[in-house]
């Protein structure tokens, strides 16, 4: 860090470092760190200079995963630009009229936005013209806002999130320290770059010098697992049962030394088949404001609860049972009295976290205290279904009752089948009264205000 503040940028730091190694690889082929740091010179030309963008403007991103993205970030990292990426799954309106509230200074997008007032540019057109490099020092200030992203607002409601260059360095160093990563492994972008995981992915693999895989499209990351070469995975537990039901399985499966799950709640029979499978799996605890991980299983440890406290992060459980956190990947202004609130609850045995579900999920049922997530992971292990949401609907006689969306096609006979099961896991209190077939979700995590709407729709008294 210089007097001034500003430090080498770390996409130059490995281009000069090793050049010819690679730092995206794709379907087509690679590009080196050298051929990745001159796009990123390019674009930083056109910001500044086409695009007007100032230190402290903000760039929004309405695109899918594409290799693009890597130079892109360290383009307004250099400029001193914050990337501000929205979730392209959602309907056109909803994204036209969440890039307004941004107030941003340029849209960067790959698809039609009905009625916005801002600068918008293709993101190919964007590319195309950003051909000339920059005299570019390549220099960026780890103090200053980096990124804006928005939660997962699994309850509905997301909100925004700001992070310092600083925050996302500090969650990446201590993520490489648990799962070992170095020059010719290549991480799999199998997670959108609107999501805290993927932008995490991006910071990982720049500071370690290996390569970031991006497949052709979303539907095909299984099948290029093994085309490009993938060391390294970061995985949901949706896209880990469909990997392992893929017919690219047990090919692509071969050169993989580290899986990493998290995200949601982990089904322990899809664990145990992931580790019968071969791999090295790390189970992983964090969140948007942490700018990813907080916990993770170390190497050669078996994977436990949501895995060890990283370097980084100190945690703590109140009285309350809410786990905690103070760590440098949290931004201060989300910090009361020196912690992060997570508003999830669980338990410490040594440095090893058990999330055990969020408090603001738990309800009454008959003066009974219900948690949620207990309901489904008993009955993700009874239905062998790879997604469970458990609702509260609201009932006469004893005030809320569980209700259950399940990623299957529902029947009577499956229900109460499901149900017998449950009862001899579970009291008779938390046995869901209705059960409906999960609709398809537009983000990592299903909208349970939404859910709770439609099921309470649906329910007849």
């Amino acid at each position: 860090m210089t007097a001034s503040g500003t430090t080498l940028c770390p996409l130059r730091i490995q281009a000069l470092r090793a050049g010819d190694v690679p730092a995206l690889v794709t379907v087509e082929g690679f590009r080196s760190y050298a051929e990745v740091d001159q796009q990123c010179a390019r674009l930083v030309r056109w910001l500044k200079e086409t695009g007007g963008i100032k230190p402290g403007d903000r760039v929004a991103v309405v695109a899918a995963n594409r290799p693009e993205w890597l130079p892109l970030l360290f383009a307004c990292l250099r400029t001193g630009a914050v990337l501000c990426p929205l979730n392209v799954r959602q309907p056109l309106a909803v994204l036209s009229e969440q890039a307004s509230k941004l107030d941003p200074s340029l849209v960067i997008t790959d698809c039609e936005l009905p009625g916005l007032h801002v600068s918008v540019k293709d993101f190919a057109s964007f590319l195309d013209e950003a051909v000339v490099p920059a005299e570019d020092e390549a220099l960026v200030r780890e103090d200053r806002p980096a990124t804006r992203v928005c939660t997962s607002g699994s309850s509905g409601e997301g909100k925004a999130v700001e992070h310092r260059l600083s925050n996302h360095l500090s969650s990446a160093r201590a993520a490489n320290q648990v799962a070992p990563l170095g020059v010719g492994d290549r991480w799999l972008c199998s997670l959108p770059l609107y999501h805290m995981g993927g932008i995490a992915i991006l910071f990982r693999c720049v500071l370690a010098g290996a390569a970031v895989g991006f497949s052709e499209a979303d539907s095909k990351w299984t099948e290029d697992v093994e085309r490009l070469g993938v060391t390294h995975l970061s995985l949901v537990p949706t896209q880990v049962q469909r990997w392992l039901r893929s017919n690219e399985f047990e090919a692509s499966a071969k050169g993989i030394k580290r899986v990493l799950m998290g995200g949601a709640p982990i089904p322990a029979g899809l664990l145990k088949e992931a580790v019968t499978a071969g791999w090295s799996v790390a189970v992983s605890y964090g969140m948007t404001e942490t700018a990813s991980q907080i916990a993770a299983t170390p190497p050669g440890e078996p994977p436990q609860g949501a895995g060890r406290v990283l370097p980084h992060a100190r945690v703590r459980i109140s009285e309350a049972g809410e786990i905690q956190v103070q760590a440098g990947s949290v931004p201060e202004d989300l910090i009361t009295e020196g912690w992060l609130r997570t508003g999830d609850c669980g338990r410490l045995v040594g440095d090893l976290l058990f999330v055990e579900g969020r408090m603001d999920r738990q309800f009454i049922s008959g003066g009974e205290n219900i948690q949620p997530e207990r309901i489904e992971r008993e009955l993700q292990a009874c239905s062998g279904a790879g997604c469970v949401v458990v609702v509260p609907v609201e009932d006469p006689e004893f005030g809320q009752r569980p209700a259950a969306w399940v990623d299957e096609e529902i029947t009577d006979e499956k229900a109460a089948q499901w149900n017998r099961a449950l009862r001899l896991r579970l009291p008779g209190y938390m046995i869901p009264v209705k059960y409906k077939t999960l609709p398809p979700q537009a983000g990592l995590k299903p909208d349970l205000a939404q859910l709770q709407r439609e099921m309470a729709g649906e329910r007849s008294e």
